[in-house]
C-alpha cells in the first residue's frame, strides 16, 4: 500500500503527502498548510470562473472562520479518516471533507458576507467536483457527513446535528419552510 502520495505543484515541485502535516487551526491537522489550501481553492475557482480581486480578498479574510467551522464539523464525525494523532484531520484530497469545506465557504459568503456571486461560484465548484447539489442558502447543521456524495441533492429542509447521507439521496423541496 502507498504510504504517501505526490502532487505536482505549479512550480514543478512535488509535494509529498502522508508524512508531514500542518496545524491549519488549533486542533485541526492537514497535509496542506493554510496558504496551500487557499492557493488550491483560488486555482480551482479561477479554472472555471472569473475570480476577481474582491473574491480573493473575501476568501483570504474569512479562511480562518471557515477552518474553525470545519474543525467543529470534522471533530463530530466518527470516521477513521477524520482523525490523525488524536486531532481532527482535514484533507482536501478527501472528497467528503473538501465538500464540507466548500459548503461552509459558500454558505458563509451567502449568509454572512452577502457576496452572492462568490457563494454561487463556490456552490458550483462543489457541484462540479462532487456532483452534489447543496445550494448556499440551505442551512446544514454544524456536524454532518456525506459518504460518497455523488448525486446527492440537499434542499430546503430542517437538518438535525449529525446528519448523514449517502449517494443519490434527495432531501427537501422548493417550498418555503414555515
Amino acid at each position: 500500500y502507498w504510504k504517501s502520495c505526490r502532487l505536482q505543484t505549479g512550480s514543478g515541485i512535488y509535494k509529498t503527502f502522508g508524512m508531514n502535516t500542518h496545524f491549519i487551526v488549533k486542533g485541526l491537522e492537514s497535509p496542506f498548510s493554510e496558504e496551500e489550501l487557499l492557493k488550491l481553492l483560488k486555482k480551482q475557482l479561477s479554472n472555471f470562473f472569473n475570480l476577481i480581486p474582491e473574491d480573493e480578498e473575501v476568501l483570504e479574510s474569512n479562511q480562518k472562520i471557515i477552518l474553525e467551522k470545519l474543525k467543529i464539523g470534522i471533530s463530530g464525525v466518527n470516521n477513521k479518516y477524520f482523525f490523525k494523532n488524536g486531532n481532527a484531520y482535514f484533507s482536501p484530497l478527501h472528497s467528503g471533507q473538501y465538500l464540507i469545506y466548500l459548503y461552509w465557504f459558500s454558505h458563509f459568503c451567502h449568509k454572512i458576507s452577502n457576496n452572492i456571486e462568490l457563494s454561487e461560484k463556490l456552490y458550483y465548484l462543489n457541484k462540479i467536483l462532487h456532483s452534489c447539489d447543496i445550494y448556499p442558502a440551505v442551512k446544514l447543521p454544524e456536524v454532518f457527513f456525506l459518504e460518497h456524495p455523488l448525486g446527492t441533492v440537499l434542499g430546503r429542509a430542517e437538518y438535525g446535528n449529525n446528519f448523514f447521507a449517502m449517494q443519490g439521496c434527495t432531501v427537501g423541496d422548493n417550498k418555503k419552510l414555515e
